[in-house]
This record gives structure tokens, C-alpha cells and sequence, in this order.
């Protein structure tokens, strides 16, 4: 597996790990499709919205996530109920719902528009939020996703601020790694380890940067 990838799927899965472990009350992920615009979401709309294939099971799915959607949108009415940090949770796992979808379908029409999506839904998360480290490091994976180094390292160093822990400086390094700026990556993945000496991907991509760029 390539190191984007799993930096991608290492954050996910430690976000859908969290929301397996509190928060159950919280929406189940929309089993989202990324052959439609954001836009196009009414359970009606699908004439309008024709499934690429046609096929029965893509009509179900996009039934199951256009009521996946529904029943978040309706939920949003009583948002400005609850507090920031709960309107936060809400918001982060819709963001990562839509980034999972993403990363399974890296070739589907309207991914663009779809990762936009998710960003602003984290960007708000992390105003609502100020002192939540997940939705930082989501934020920051989005933006990898996107292909935008700098604003990803900048919400990774966000997440530092709130928590410094092996996590956050294995995705500061790899951020590092992308721009060839190997001492601050080495830098990083140095930290990573003295806080966790057996955090396994600091160690694969601490390997990884010695075969790129050996120590002098």
C-alpha cells in the first residue's frame, strides 16, 4: 500500500474507530455515491439524477443515501439547539462520510465538488469546535486529498496545538515527505517515536524516507 493511501485510510479508520466507541446516537455514514452533484438530493430527483448505469442496485443505494441525507438535513433544523461541540460531531461525521466515498471511488464524476463539500462541512466543524483534534486531523486528510500540502500541514499543526501525540507527527512528516523536505519530516517522525517508540506507520515511514533520503 502506498504511503497517501494509507495515511488516508490510518486517519479514517481511527475517526470511525472513535465514533464506534461513543456517540451511538449520532446518524449511521450515508452510503454516499459520487455520480451526483451535493445539489442534487431529493428522494424525487432521481429522473433528474439518473443512476450512470441505470441498474436497480444503484437506484437502491442512492435511495439509501438520498434518505441518509434526508434525515440529516431534517436533524439540521434543531442544530442551532444543541451546542458547538455537538453540532461539530454532526458536521465530522458527515465530512467523513464523504471522504470515505472519496477515497473508494477516486475516478467518480463530481469528486471535486464532493471533497469541496466536505471541507467546508469540517472548516465550520473546527469553528464550532475549536478544541476538537479529530476534526483537525480530518481536515487536514481532506485537504491531502485535494492535493493542497500546505493548508493540510497547517491543520495538522492546528491538531498539535490542542494534543501532541504520535499521530500528529506521523501526518505532519508525511506532509513534509510530499514537499521534499526531508530533516523536518525525519524531525517530525523523531517526536512520533519518542512519544510512542512502536507507532507503526512513524517506523514504516521513517524507513521509507532512509530509502529516499539516507542519513549523511
Amino acid at each position: 500500500m502506498c504511503l497517501v493511501t494509507r495515511t488516508f485510510d490510518c486517519i479514517l479508520q481511527e475517526f470511525e474507530n472513535s465514533m464506534t466507541a461513543g456517540a451511538s446516537f449520532i446518524l449511521g455514514f450515508p452510503d454516499l455515491t459520487l455520480t451526483r452533484k451535493p445539489g442534487c438530493l431529493e428522494l424525487n430527483s432521481m429522473e433528474a439524477c439518473p443512476s450512470p448505469t441505470g441498474s436497480s442496485a444503484s437506484k437502491s443505494r442512492w435511495i439509501k443515501t438520498g434518505l441518509s441525507i434526508t434525515c440529516a438535513v431534517l436533524c439540521g433544523a434543531a442544530l442551532d439547539y444543541v451546542s458547538g461541540p455537538v453540532r461539530a460531531l454532526l458536521l465530522e461525521r458527515e465530512a467523513h462520510a464523504v471522504l470515505r466515498a472519496v477515497t473508494q471511488e477516486p475516478t467518480a464524476p463530481y469528486r471535486g465538488i464532493w471533497l469541496e463539500y466536505g471541507i467546508r462541512k469540517l472548516v465550520k466543524a473546527c469553528e464550532l469546535d475549536p478544541l476538537n483534534q479529530s476534526v483537525r486531523l480530518l481536515l487536514g486528510t481532506a485537504y491531502l486529498l485535494d492535493g493542497r500540502l500546505e493548508p493540510a500541514l497547517d491543520s495538522f499543526k492546528n491538531a498539535e496545538r490542542i494534543r501532541r501525540d504520535p499521530r500528529v507527527y506521523t501526518d505532519m512528516a508525511f506532509c513534509y515527505m510530499q514537499m521534499r523536505e526531508w530533516q523536518r519530516a525525519r524531525d517530525c517522525l523523531e517526536l512520533a517515536l519518542s512519544f510512542k517508540p512502536d507507532f507503526q506507520d512513524a517506523l514504516d515511514y521513517l524507513a521509507e524516507l532512509n530509502k529516499r533520503k539516507p542519513v549523511q
